[in-house]
């Protein structure tokens, strides 16, 4: 009898050394799963979420590793009505990464986000609405959600944007988007792009954790460099959300002025070289720069500048002071000295 429940014993031990290796060998592997049958019912809570339907017509993948990895395909999200373009943003695949032990814990944490053709469209409707601003309220008396990602990796990534009252279009395309988004940590994001296609340029952004930024107790702090083909801007400063304010320290520079003003969507003369500085408070409706100074098209110039956007129409007000300022750039060819 005791041999009978030994070699039973034995048997069971072997099966459940079998299945535990068989997991651990599915997991170093990487088993995937397909989720299609839940496509619906995913595009639905996704749906409720933002107020705004949620269309997955791609594949719906999980793969099981040390990492749980979600591949999600062709997905669009619409805009609301009243706006002229019918989405609001569309993602060729986007893989989605959680730590499994995390989730065993019940703690399903993203370790990151990497997603590849991606469209944005961004749009102002002639009554003054964003279409990205969504229909689902905050709490003032529940607490905001704590925004952690972890790594974010976006690949092909075109941001239109079209003002209806204004007429105005622009297209920005990035070739790869990257940064780190915990909580606690420093943010970091870089971008490297075109605009309107043709302009190269690189941008870097370093701030403090986005528990400050999103506590909104204090300034938050920033640093911003830009690079493009012969110019180049930097900015350091803080962002109040509680004021919808801005202040900063701009310095900048430009081997070709027209060149860098294309970045910009301006037309611009052959100017030559330029530089500029001063001090920018930024808020919803005004941009004013104060301590302005720098030179361009052999002309040395100081003031401060005041854009405001509150009216009817943009408005510019201010005052320069420039040691000299040669016209013929802007008069043609034929104007005299």
């Amino acid at each position: 009898m005791k041999s009978r429940w030994r070699r039973f014993a034995v048997v069971v031990a072997t099966l459940v050394c079998l299945a535990l290796g068989a997991a651990i060998a599915a997991l170093v592997a990487g088993v995937s799963f397909d989720l299609s049958r839940w496509r619906d019912a995913a595009a639905q809570r996704a749906s409720t979420a933002l107020g705004r339907p949620v269309a997955l017509q791609g594949d719906l993948q999980l793969t099981l590793g040390r990492e749980l990895v979600l591949r999600i395909g062709d997905v669009r999200v619409q805009n609301p009505s009243g706006f002229s373009a019918p989405q609001f943003v569309s993602i060729g695949e986007a893989r989605v990464r959680i730590d499994l032990f995390d989730a065993l814990r019940g703690q399903a944490r993203l370790r990151g986000v990497e997603a590849s053709d991606i469209a944005l469209w961004l749009e102002r409707a002639s009554d003054g609405r964003g279409n990205w601003s969504l229909s689902q309220p905050h709490d003032p008396a529940s607490p905001r959600a704590a925004f952690d990602v972890g790594l974010i990796k976006l690949h092909r990534l075109a941001v239109h944007y079209h003002d209806l009252r204004s007429a105005t279009r622009r297209s920005l395309e990035l070739d790869e988007l990257s940064g780190s988004v915990r909580p606690n940590d420093p943010a970091r994001l870089a971008l490297r792009g075109r605009v309107d296609g043709r302009h190269p340029y690189l941008l870097r952004i370093e701030g403090a954790s986005l528990q400050l930024l999103q506590q909104a107790t204090e300034p938050w702090p920033f640093t911003l460099h830009l690079e493009s083909a012969g110019g180049w801007l930097h900015a350091g400063g803080t962002l109040d959300t509680r004021q919808a304010e801005a202040r900063f320290h701009l310095g900048g520079g430009a081997d070709d002025l027209a060149q860098a003003g294309r970045l910009l969507g301006a037309s611009l003369p052959q100017l030559g070289a330029a530089t500029v500085s001063g001090t920018v408070v930024a808020r919803a409706d005004e941009i004013a720069v104060t301590g302005l100074q720098g030179m361009f098209a052999e002309a040395e110039f100081s003031g401060q500048l005041a854009l405001s956007f509150g009216g009817a129409r943009q408005r510019l007000s201010g005052a320069l002071s420039l040691s000299a300022f040669d016209l013929r750039p802007f008069l043609g060819p034929d104007a005299q000295p």
